[in-house]
Order: structure tokens, then C-alpha cells, then sequence
């Protein structure tokens, strides 16, 4: 867990959270993350997808303790192919305050790191 994750991992609600000042102190800067694809819809590769800091869809538990934190990733060119290893990506963490149809945190214009 990185900086941006403890950051991310801090508030449940970031638009609302009194806690969020260290979510929005990275509003609209570059910031990598490495987690698990939780696809969003069905195929091989994704554009848009969940990061989350564990691999909850290998978890037959999953849900018992809470759900771990999650981003919302939307990549800036290429789709990324789906794996069941950790991924790296890079982009601008973005808080989305009006919740206007995404998750409340959003990684925009990302790429995979390497």
C-alpha cells in the first residue's frame, strides 16, 4: 500500500467525508497504483474498470469484513488486457464530488506503468 492508497483508504465517501483532505490534496495529480481489475463489463480487455488494493473477485469470503478501496480507472488510449496479477497504473486522481454517474475517486487519462 502506497501513500495514495493509505490516502484513498482513509475516507468512505470523499464528497462528504471530513476525512478527505488527503484524497483532495492529490485532486488532478499524477499518481500510480498498483491493485487488482475488477472489470466493469464483460471482455478480454478494458478501458474502463475498478482498482482495488486486494484481489476481492479470488475471495470467496469477499464482503464478510467490508469492501476494500477501489478507484474507478478510465484509461487515456489503449484497453488493458484483464489479469488475475496485480497491475500498475498511472494517471490523475480525480475526486468526483457530484458522483455524476462514477465512483466517487477516479484515476482519468491513465496508462499502464512501467
Amino acid at each position: 500500500m502506497n501513500d495514495t492508497w493509505r490516502a484513498i483508504n482513509t475516507v468512505s465517501q470523499p464528497s462528504t467525508s471530513g476525512n478527505a483532505t488527503a484524497v483532495k490534496a492529490l485532486q488532478n495529480k499524477t499518481v500510480n497504483l498498483a491493485g487488482y481489475m475488477i472489470p466493469i463489463e464483460s471482455g478480454l480487455s478494458h478501458k474502463r474498470f475498478m482498482l482495488s488494493l486486494l484481489p476481492i473477485m479470488q475471495c470467496m469470503f469477499c464482503g464478510q469484513n467490508g469492501i476494500p478501496p477501489m478507484v474507478e480507472v478510465v484509461m487515456k488510449d489503449d484497453a488493458v488486457p484483464f489479469s488475475d496479477f496485480p497491475v500498475e497504473i498511472l494517471g490523475r486522481l480525480y475526486v468526483n464530488v457530484k458522483a455524476d454517474g462514477g465512483m466517487e475517486i477516479q484515476l482519468l487519462d491513465a496508462e499502464l506503468y512501467q
